[in-house]
């Protein structure tokens, strides 16, 4: 990430241009927060504390997209996300101001499951966004789609094998592109879900919980899809433990009209369908392969063993 100015005066003019007011800076920290933004804790003369990203103007639309997102999840009312205060462009640098969040790294695991349950009830009557948004600083693209086989498969998987295919190491995996897109359509024929408000971006650094346990989640790259998906992410790096995935399926089965006792055998299940388990692989494909063309060939070989695993499966 390059320098940006971190200053004072910066960032009293920014916040005077969210809040249309006065304002005094007590305190302003560098934070951790991404490998993209630069992130900040301002504190205000009257103890208000406030969370900022910034970056020079060329990243305000990945600000804008996630403040987009943000809305969404906080529209939903099923799960706590931090309030968008402000956004927009300050001395050269964009900006998104959110609220300040003491969090945790442990809490509530089994209202989040629920919680993320109830949230995979918004629906929509396509598969996408209303606008392109970001998956890291690559570009996700939302285009809305009746059929989620296709909207997987020219939305999600064909635009990052063409970024891989264009890289120094990514030529390895020419030699299955036309197998593997046959073998995404097959797994996912048949399979309809219905379109569900997703996290899109559901790993084990994107969740967190406050000082109750109450989860939060942030960093969001929303759209509707398959609500497997923000699951299978779950899954791929951990984090989350038995009672948040017993949690999520008992809610899931119970919203979806299922009996109590069907619901809790749903929640108690060892082990997944093996057509789930070949869904949950094609689906953290995508985020393979982004990790891929974002970090380089240190992911390649999870990319081919991931797609080698579903063209086995499919033929």
């Amino acid at each position: 990430m390059a320098q940006v100015n971190h200053d004072m005066p910066f960032f009293t003019q920014l916040l005077q241009q969210v809040f249309t007011r006065p304002v005094k800076i007590v305190h302003a920290a560098p934070v951790g927060g991404g490998d993209i933004h630069h992130c900040y804790q301002i504190v205000l003369a009257d103890n208000s504390h406030f969370f900022i990203k910034c970056n020079h103007a060329r990243y305000a639309n990945l600000l804008e997209q996630e403040h987009y997102a943000l809305a969404a999840l906080q529209q939903a009312c099923a799960i706590k996300v931090p309030e968008v205060l402000g956004t927009g462009e300050c001395e050269g640098y964009c900006y998104l101001v959110l609220e300040w969040l003491e969090l945790s790294t442990s809490g509530d695991e089994t209202a989040l499951g629920r919680q993320l349950a109830q949230m995979h009830q918004h629906s929509s009557d396509r598969f996408g966004w209303a606008a392109d948004n970001f998956i890291g600083h690559n570009v996700q693209h939302n285009t809305w789609c009746e059929s989620w086989a296709t909207f997987w498969r020219e939305q999600r998987l064909l635009p990052q094998l063409a970024m891989a295919l264009q890289s120094s190491h990514g030529h390895v995996l020419s030699k299955y592109v036309d197998d593997f897109i046959a073998a995404s359509d097959a797994l996912l024929d048949h399979h309809n879900p219905a379109p569900a408000l997703l996290h899109g971006d559901l790993w084990g650094g994107n969740k967190a919980y406050l000082a109750s346990g109450e989860p939060v989640i942030f960093d969001p790259a929303s759209y509707y899809g398959d609500p497997e998906t923000d699951i299978a992410f779950t899954r791929l790096f951990g984090g989350f433990g038995a009672d948040f995935y017993n949690s999520y399926n008992h809610a899931r089965s119970l919203l979806a009209g299922a009996s109590t006792k069907d619901a809790i055998a749903a929640s108690q299940a060892l082990s997944l369908p093996e057509q789930v388990v070949q869904r949950q692989v094609l689906y953290n494909i995508y985020h393979q392969l982004n990790h891929f063309n974002l970090f380089g060939e240190g992911y390649l070989s999870d990319c081919e063993h991931a797609i080698l695993s579903v063209i086995k499966f499919t033929r």
